[in-house]
């Protein structure tokens, strides 16, 4: 599941990388689940509103990405979200968390200059970690990614070794159920 799939890029890319598995995109807004349905009319969507798709997709996913979301999730729904998450997740599924790192000053710039981040409110590792928990799930590792500009992207190998410093522009964390 692509949790949060807005047009459906990262769905596609999931559904070419596992083309024998059923990957489902969601997301809040049907204007953005109408433009990747045009899109990508192989993949299934559904919205997070509508509460008959989101009850078929109980204990159904063994794997949930959650790209750059949650930091467009006011904090005080936070919790809910990822207890949805949980309900989602098949009982010895993973979640893969994407968010924005606020200790890293260029991407706080970058977003701060964002029309689409423009009421973004960033997620520290620690408060994801405390979502996770209080949702009930294990945490299993936690890795920082993208430390050079992709003008220095002739680097990009090296970060494979970074990724336990705290200073990358986004970071990874996984959790089981």
């Amino acid at each position: 599941m692509d949790f949060g799939c807005g047009l459906g890029g990262a769905t596609c890319m999931l559904k070419n990388a596992l083309f024998e598995a059923r990957v489902v995109g969601t997301d809040i807004s049907e204007l953005s689940l109408e433009k990747a349905r045009e899109h990508y009319a192989s993949i299934e969507f559904g919205c997070t509103a509508d509460k008959k798709f989101i009850e078929s997709c109980v204990g159904a996913s063994d794997i949930i990405y959650v790209a750059n979301v949650f930091h467009h999730i006011l904090p005080s729904d936070r919790i809910s979200v990822m207890e949805s998450l949980k309900l989602m997740l098949r009982e010895d599924g993973k979640v893969f968390l994407f968010e924005h790192n606020p200790l890293n000053p260029l991407t706080k710039w970058v977003v701060s200059r964002c029309k689409f981040d423009k009421n973004a409110i960033l997620l520290s590792t620690k408060e994801s970690r405390f979502l996770f928990k209080k949702a009930g799930f294990n945490i299993v590792d936690t890795k920082y990614l993208i430390f050079f500009p992709y003008i220095l992207r002739c680097f990009s190998k090296i970060e494979i070794f970074f990724g336990w410093l705290p200073f990358g522009a986004h970071y990874c964390m996984t959790a089981t159920k």
